[in-house]
This record gives C-alpha cells, structure tokens and sequence, in this order.
C-alpha cells in the first residue's frame, strides 16, 4: 500500500504530521495493537524495514539506526514519534565496544541474529539494568564492569556466526553452526555451536529451539542480520541441560546421579581453579518414556540396590567421551540427485568408542532434501537430516551443549551386539520417522545380568 492511500485511508489530512523528502514514494504497512489505555497504531517505513532488501549499512549500522514510526492514539490526542527497535541491543554492544567494531568492521563477513527490544522486554534483563548502574558511583562499580563487560561479550559473540553470510535458506542446509564464542578448556578450543531447526508449513526457522527467527535476511554490506524473538544464552553443559528439562529427562538424570556419572557430562566454573569437569562428550539421551517401555520388572530391578551395576553400564553404553558429535561435523558421501518427494544428498556411517570398556555403537547420518507436492512451478521444500544410532532413529538430533552435543532418543540402546547401520536404500524404503529394528527386554533376566557382569 502507497504511503498517500494509507494516509487518507486512516482519515488524517495530507501534510499534518510526517515530513518526507520530496520526490520519493514510501511504502508501509500497518499493524494495530490495542492494549487497556490506548490503541495504537504502528507504521513500519519500508526504508527501514524491508525485509530482504539491501542496506547501505555494516551489521552495526543498520542495527543502532533502525527506527520505525509509532502513532498513538490516547482519547483524542495523536502522539507520533520515532523508536528504535534495537536500541536494548545497540547499548549492549556499546558497553562493549570491541563487539561493535567487529560488527561495524566492512571488511568483516558475519551472520547477526539480533534479538529486538521486544524480545529482550519478555526476558530477564537485569543485565541490562547492571549496565546502567557500571556508570554509577557505586562501590567497586570498576569490578562490575569488568565482570559485566566479560559475560556481555560472550553473550553478544553467541549471536555471531563469523566468516560467513547466511540467508534464511542457507542455514536450513546444516543443523548446527559455530559461534564466535570460544572458551578455553571446553569443547576441544572450538567455538559453541548453535542449533538451526527449519519447518516448510508453516515456514519458520527456529535457533536453539527457543527462538524464532520474526524478519528474516536484512542485507548488511558485511554480512546478513537475523532478527529473533529470544535473545540467544551460550548453553549449559551437556548434564545441566538435561537436567533443566525434567518433564523428558528426570529418570536419566536420576539415574545419572544414582551411578555417580554426572562428572561424565558436567562441567563447571569453581572459583580459583577455573572450569572442571569433562571438557567433551556426547550422550544419546533416553527419554523417560525410553525408561518407561522395558517391563515393570526391569525397571525396579535397575533402580534397586542389586541392579545398581547394570544400570550404570547401561548408562556407559549410551555416552560417547572424549568427541562431540554432531550430524554436520563430518564428511559426506555424496549422493546423485533423484526426482522425486524425497531427494537424497549425503550420508555418512560412524563407529562410536562409548564409555563401556570394548563397546561401540553405530551411526548413520542421512541428509536428504523434502519436497512437499503442492501445486504450482514453486513448491516448498527443506533439507531434513536423521541420526540413526544401533537402527534407531534419534528423535531430536543435535542439542548443543556448552561441552557437547545431546541426541535425544526414545528407546535403551541393547548392548548385547552390534548393528549394522542402515544404508540410504533402507531409509528410502522404509520412510523418515520409521524405526524397523524391533527391541525386546522381555528375556533380560536371562542375560542382562551376567552381561554386567563380564563386562
């Protein structure tokens, strides 16, 4: 809609209010909220927020200069100004200025996922209230700085994914991408990843799960910005995050702890010795309903005092140490192109060292691109990427974690042999989301306990 149409459409004289440079023909779009002491009426310049548009601007720049104009109607007074949809984050990245200037670098090439005013209102921002108390003269307000200044800058460095531009398109290529946060002493010196889920109906893209990606591929002259609606934490470790969702995990973590393994998936800062713990691991993590299918009697049995042994090596058999693994990390076998639904791209088969002396699982990574058959020349499409572990299909692949890496499963892996992986014509045949190798555990009595103890 033309800026004179919507002008007259919503009933206010020509020339009353907005001054434009002459000669131009400015587009907007309009979006009406109402809340209980006003409605208001929010216009979107185009110049500023044209989705997919090229800007002039470096990330920084378009991010600390993005206004868009607000009229409010209160009774019968028209208030009109300009807000900045980024200013939360734009103060941020002045505090910490070495940020801003990677940003604001031309000759930098960077993806910004950048969390609106909004979204950092509907978070914990007492953050950015410490900010403003680092410019006070409060006692030892130096030190604050400091500390804040550090949690700020690998905060802000979790946003970044550096060295590259990716468009919406190109993150659905790819389940994980690295940051531009290091630590040191954790994740082998790499940096932490973040995790790029996609869905075709509706369209969406989703990081970490949690957050959303609301106005897609603004152009930067040094790279592409991403706004989201959760600002994006640097994870926990791989124990932590399990443990922060009991709804799925609580009988794992229980049992983790029950055979004192958490130090085999946590890590942690302690005060003047730095982080400790295990710096890297990978669980394929059971679900309480995966502890939930074995017969009744099993279960008692492995959370009794007899069955405390198997439990912890069947807990062993389930955690990969030493390597995080993650479905885009390793090298793909090309695959040809096919017509069809269901076109195959790569895949790859992996032999995993677990944390049961002389056991290993089995991997394969499968990536394959969907097309769904709707009509028309254009029909919408997503690259899909399945983990099967010993022929189970993971449920949610590539959980990230601030020392590996979370493959969440819905069945006990059975140690008992090894399988061999399925190759591509298996997973065609049978289709995503099948799991064809049947599991029984009706007969463990027969074998589960002496297999615990010659292991």
């Amino acid at each position: 809609m033309h800026f004179k149409s919507l002008w007259l459409s919503l009933g206010i004289p020509l020339g009353s209010c907005l001054v434009f440079a002459p000669g131009q023909d400015h587009q907007v779009s309009s979006n009406v909220r109402f809340d209980s002491q006003e409605a208001q009426q929010t216009l979107d310049v185009a110049a500023f927020h044209g989705g997919s548009k090229a800007h002039t601007g470096t990330v920084y720049g378009i991010i600390s200069n993005d206004p868009r104009f607000v009229f409010r109607w209160s009774k019968i007074q028209l208030i009109e100004g300009f807000v900045f949809r980024f200013s939360l984050i734009t103060k941020a990245l002045n505090f910490v200025e070495d940020v801003a200037s990677f940003l604001n670098d031309s000759s930098s090439v960077v993806t910004f996922f950048a969390p609106s005013d909004r979204a950092l209102r509907r978070s914990d921002h007492e953050m950015l209230d410490e900010i403003r108390l680092s410019h006070s003269d409060i006692p030892d307000h130096e030190r604050r700085k400091k500390i804040l200044k550090t949690i700020l800058r690998s905060i802000l460095n979790y946003h970044i994914i550096p060295a590259t531009a990716y468009d919406v398109a190109g993150l659905g290529r790819n389940t994980t991408y690295p940051t531009g946060l290091k630590i040191s002493g954790t994740y082998g010196g790499q940096p932490l990843r973040l995790r790029v889920s996609q869905n075709a109906i509706p369209p969406s893209t989703h990081i970490n799960i949690v957050s959303s990606i609301v106005r897609p591929n603004i152009e930067a002259t040094n790279g592409i910005i991403h706004e989201v609606d959760h600002p994006l934490l640097p994870p926990l470790s791989v124990f932590q995050e399990l443990y922060m969702t009991p709804h799925f995990f609580s009988i794992l973590t229980s049992a983790l702890q029950r055979s004192n393994l958490t130090k085999k998936l946590d890590i942690r800062y302690v005060r003047d010795r730095g982080l400790e713990g295990t710096p890297l691991v990978t669980i394929f993590a059971p679900t309480n309903r995966a502890f939930e299918r074995p017969p009744q009697k099993l279960k008692m049995f492995l959370f009794s005092p007899w069955g405390e042994g198997v439990l912890a090596k069947l807990l062993q058999y389930h955690v990969v140490p030493e390597a995080v693994i993650h479905s885009s990390d390793h090298p793909e076998d090309a695959r040809p192109n096919h017509p069809g639904h269901v076109e195959p791209i790569a895949s790859h088969n992996l032999t995993l060292r677990t944390l049961l002396v002389n056991h290993t699982i089995h991997a394969y990574i499968v990536q394959n691109r969907i097309t769904f058959p709707f009509p028309g020349p254009k029909k919408p499409s997503i690259i899909d990427t399945r983990i099967f572990v010993n022929r189970h299909l993971v449920l949610v692949p590539d959980i990230v974690g601030f020392n590996g890496a979370i493959h969440v499963i819905d069945k006990l892996l059975d140690p008992r042999k090894a399988h061999h992986c399925p190759g591509h014509h298996q997973w065609h045949r049978h289709g995503p989301g099948s799991d064809h190798h049947p599991q029984n555990w009706e007969d463990w009595e027969s074998w589960l306990p002496q297999w615990a103890e010659q292991g």
